[in-house]
C-alpha cells in the first residue's frame, strides 16, 4: 500500500471504531441516567436538581449491570450477542460503503455503470441499516428496563435497610424546620446523597420498614447551616 491507501485504510478503521464505541458510550450513560433517575425518583428527588457530574452518572451505569449480570448469566450472554451483531454488521456496512461510495483510484465511470444495473449494494446497505438500528433499539429498551428495575430495587433496599446514619449539629441561625430538628434529635436521619451544597437525607423509623406504602420524608440540609456532622454505618 502507498501512503494514500494507508491513510484511507486508517481513516476507515477509525470510523468503524467510532461507530462501535460511541453508541456503546451513549448507551452506558443512558443506563446510568435512567438508574439514578429511578432511584432518586423513589425518594421524590428530581435528578436534574442535583447537578451530578458526568463521571457520577457513568460510574453508576455499572450498578445495574453488576446487579443483573452477576445474578442472571443470560443477560451477559444477550449483551455479548448484541455487541457481536453490532460490530459484525458495522464491519459489513463499512465494506459495503467502500464498494458503493467513490474511492480514489477507481474508475468512476465504470463504477457508475455497474451501479445502474446492480441493486445488491443498496439492498445490502438497507438490510444492514435495519439490522443496526433494530439491534440498537432492542438493546436500548433492554437497558432501560434493567436500569429501571435495578434503581427501584436499590431504592427499596436503602429505604428498608438504611446504612449511613447522619446526626447534624446546626448553627444557631440555621433556621431548620421543627420536623427536621426533631428527627435529627431522635437520630432518625439517613443519607440519600451528598452534593456540594447540601445533604439529602430521609427519616427512617422501624415502622416504615414494613410499610413501603407510607410516604417517605426527605430533607434537603444546606451545608452552610451545618456546623458539624457525625455519621455512622449500620450493618444489617
Amino acid at each position: 500500500m502507498d501512503d494514500g491507501a494507508n491513510k484511507h485504510y486508517l481513516v476507515r478503521q477509525l470510523e468503524l471504531a467510532a461507530a462501535i464505541t460511541l453508541p456503546l458510550a451513549a448507551s452506558t450513560y443512558f443506563v446510568g441516567w435512567v438508574y439514578l433517575n429511578k432511584y432518586f425518583g423513589f425518594f421524590g428527588i428530581d435528578l436534574g436538581t442535583l447537578e451530578v457530574s458526568f463521571h457520577f452518572v457513568l460510574v453508576h451505569a455499572f450498578v445495574p449491570f453488576a446487579h443483573f449480570f452477576g445474578s442472571e448469566p443470560y443477560w451477559m450472554s444477550a449483551a455479548a450477542l448484541a455487541f457481536v451483531i453490532w460490530a459484525n454488521a458495522l464491519g459489513h456496512l463499512n465494506a459495503a460503503k467502500r464498494w458503493w461510495l467513490p474511492v480514489p483510484g477507481v474508475d468512476a465511470q465504470e463504477k457508475a455503470e455497474i451501479r445502474r444495473f446492480d441493486i445488491a449494494p443498496r439492498l445490502r446497505l438497507a438490510i444492514l441499516g435495519v439490522l443496526l438500528f433494530g439491534t440498537l433499539g432492542l438493546v436500548t429498551y433492554c437497558f432501560f428496563v434493567v436500569a429501571n428495575v435495578a434503581g427501584a430495587e436499590r431504592a427499596r433496599d436503602d429505604r428498608t435497610e438504611p446504612t449511613k446514619q447522619y446526626v447534624f449539629q446546626f448553627g444557631d441561625d440555621a433556621g431548620v424546620s421543627e420536623k427536621l430538628a426533631r428527627a435529627n434529635d431522635r437520630e432518625l436521619l439517613y443519607s440519600i446523597i451528598d452534593v456540594p451544597d447540601a445533604f439529602y437525607v430521609f427519616r427512617y423509623t422501624p415502622s416504615e420498614r414494613a410499610d413501603l406504602s407510607s410516604p417517605v420524608t426527605v430533607f434537603r440540609v444546606p451545608k452552610d447551616s451545618v456546623v458539624d456532622v457525625h455519621y455512622s454505618t449500620r450493618y444489617q
